[in-house]
């Protein structure tokens, strides 16, 4: 995708900011040790609009939503996100079972920005090799 600029990288430590901040870490906290989704209509029963545990939801995969849209725009550099970001696999173990129902609902572009990124993040992995291996 290029060089990184210096641009990307504020960008970028924008992003870990926003993702270090208390009420983010409040919601991926209990994103990754909490969430237990099941079927679509099971998660709309048992996080309902307006609950915190919904808010906790939309605010982890709207975080990564943002993210992706960043990338697939090209407003934030690939290489440098991926060089340092961890693996996205358990948010979207948790996501993708669950997506197709959510999306004939709510719309056929629902997280659609997070799935990009993780696949580009999959493709991005095959294509490097860790640094490690390199020296």
């Amino acid at each position: 995708m290029g060089i990184p600029t210096h641009e990307d990288a504020r960008a970028l430590l924008d992003l870990v900011r926003m993702r270090q901040a208390a009420p983010h870490q409040e919601a991926e906290t209990w994103f990754m040790r909490d969430f237990r989704p099941g079927a679509w209509e099971d998660l709309s029963r048992h996080y309902p609009p307006g609950s915190t545990e919904r808010a906790h939801l939309e605010a982890v995969l709207g975080y990564w939503e943002l993210v992706g849209a960043l990338v697939d725009n090209g407003l934030l550099n690939e290489d440098l996100l991926f060089d340092v970001l961890p693996s996205l696999e358990p948010i979207w173990e948790r996501v993708a079972p669950w997506l197709p129902a959510a999306r004939a609902e709510l719309g056929s572009d629902l997280w659609e920005n997070l799935e990009i990124l993780v696949t580009q993040q999959r493709h991005w992995k095959q294509l490097h090799r860790p640094k490690a291996t390199r020296l």
